[in-house]
């Protein structure tokens, strides 16, 4: 507005001086044909003598009174103008903008100068705005508001720009979310997750759920959210510290199917990326669905009794640690067996019991958890175990492993994993009723769209006491013995020596050099 009146003010001045001042004094000095001739570039020979009018004086003086009351009408609308201008704050969702406005006038000069300094945090907006006249202003505008699992409320003012994860599940819910680059601190078992970027596993190590956390060394990390576990080893003491220095925490802990679902919606909101959130939640929940849908098709009657046994227990010995009301405990069910603890005892999460108690229940199928890297000791333990062969899945060959945690070959996990891991547990518990699941096919998609990671069919296997299924390189599934003694290669002894089996080669192709 103001430099339109700027500009129309000088073209009126510059207008008023040729057309009042130059043309009539110039005329009044010169005859129109001796300026006519001036104008063309001729000679002026004429050596009269001409004086102003006294019109002419007073056009002038008309213009010098003009300029002075034009001039001090602008000064005066622009001091106006400066006093009433406002400022405009605009509210984004999980931001604080701050806008400040200085206004410098001089009104002897006619001129301006506008300073503009503005502080301001972007994210994907969703915004209204504001209009007030306060020279300096701040605004919030309510930032991010969850409930954690505890029944927290956490506030934080924007989405979570340096976060410290204590499990490696939520590390890689973070990763699918894509907010690996804004994970600053780690828990110590993250480094051991071989599904992780190695951006993310080599972060600072600060601790353990179970062992408790460096409070000194989280605090030198300047986090503005820590992402952990609730309700077991130091966890419960590790968040007091926490929140007691003001550091917000989010406590998780999964009991069901719905508890995974609920985990991706809230770390999609805290870390401002929902629509990732709600594109992970949708490629679970559908596979989910389908689960759910075939196992409500199996007869009450044709149910299996299955009990789910910590692998790390059976190689500690003594007291068998069994999973009941947790989420993986509920997998079982999920997907149309029964789960005796459960049964049992449902208003525990993990069971101790001795394998008398075992014997007794006599399960129809025995899964148990365990790490890939440890799947051999804890199924060679059973063998060697006579007590289990009094059991009913073991005579009959039903006992199986779930390969689970961090290590390349592992299916459950909380986590994205978990839907993977529970195709997995329905596959061999009815492999007639989920024999179009292909749950290696859906593994391969998932780390692919959310890890940015390709990993073949043929590094992921099922396991029983005495065999293991595989996928060859044509696509078809192979039950091979679990230990591999003898082995006759018909196309190059090369792969023995890369695996370090020539010990167990007895015979190869008279075309392999």
């Amino acid at each position: 507005m103001m430099n339109a009146i700027l500009g129309f003010t000088q073209y009126t001045w510059a207008y008023m001086l040729v057309h009042w001042i130059y043309i009539p004094c110039t005329q009044a000095y010169y005859p129109s044909d001796v300026h006519l001739h001036y104008r063309r570039g001729a000679t002026m020979t004429s050596s009269k003598t001409y004086q102003l009018t006294t019109k002419h004086i007073i056009a002038l003086a008309l213009v010098f009174v003009v300029g002075i009351i034009v001039g001090i009408g602008l000064s005066q609308l622009i001091t106006y103008q400066a006093c009433t201008l406002t400022h405009t704050t605009v509210h984004v969702t999980g931001t604080t903008t701050t806008t400040k406005t200085v206004l410098e006038t001089t009104t002897t000069t006619f001129t301006s100068t506008i300073k503009q300094a503005t502080t301001t945090t972007k994210t994907k907006p969703t915004y209204t705005t504001q209009t007030t006249t306060t020279s300096t202003q701040t605004i919030s505008a309510g930032g991010i508001v969850v409930v954690d699992f505890r029944g927290k409320t956490i506030r934080l003012k924007e989405p979570a720009k340096r976060i410290v994860v204590l499990s490696s599940y939520w590390a890689e819910i973070l990763v699918a979310l894509g907010a690996k680059d804004r994970i600053v601190g780690i828990g110590s078992y993250v480094v051991y997750d071989e599904y992780l970027p190695s951006s993310v596993r080599n972060k600072t190590v600060v601790g353990s759920v179970f062992k408790g956390v460096n409070i000194e060394e989280v605090i030198s990390l300047n986090p503005d959210l820590v992402v952990m576990d609730y309700g077991y080893g130091k966890a419960n003491e590790i968040i007091e510290q926490l929140e007691g220095l003001g550091i917000p925490v989010i406590g998780l802990f999964m009991k069901s199917f719905d508890d995974e679902l609920k985990a991706r919606e809230l770390l999609g909101k805290v870390v401002g990326t929902e629509d990732k959130a709600k594109e992970l939640i949708d490629f679970m929940y559908k596979r989910y669905t389908t689960l759910k849908e075939r196992a409500n098709s199996i007869p009450k009657d044709k149910r299996l009794r299955v009990v789910v046994v910590s692998g790390t227990s059976i190689l500690k010995g003594g007291s068998l640690s069994i999973y009941a009301n947790t989420s993986w405990g509920k997998t079982v069910e999920d997907v149309g067996a029964i789960n005796i603890a459960l049964k049992e005892h449902p208003n525990e999460k993990w069971v101790k019991i001795d394998i008398e108690t075992l014997v007794k229940w006599d399960p129809d199928v025995i899964l148990i958890a365990s790490s890939a890297s440890k799947i051999h000791d804890v199924l060679d333990k059973i063998l060697e175990d006579p007590l289990w062969r009094s059991l009913r899945a073991y005579s009959e060959g039903r006992i199986y492993v779930i390969p689970c945690w961090s290590k390349i070959g592992s299916v459950l996990d909380w986590g994205p994993r978990d839907i993977i891991g529970r195709e997995y547990i329905a596959s061999i518990l009815y492999p007639e009723v989920y024999s179009d699941i292909d749950w290696r096919k859906d593994m391969e998609e998932l780390l692919k769209k959310y890890y940015g990671l390709f990993i073949p069919a043929q590094a992921f296997a099922a396991y029983s006491l005495e065999w293991k299924e595989v996928v060859d390189m044509t696509g078809e599934k192979v039950k091979i013995p679990r230990r591999v003694n003898r082995i006759i290669d018909l196309i190059t002894y090369e792969t023995m020596i890369a695996f370090k089996a020539m010990d167990k080669l007895v015979g190869v192709s008279k075309y392999a050099y």
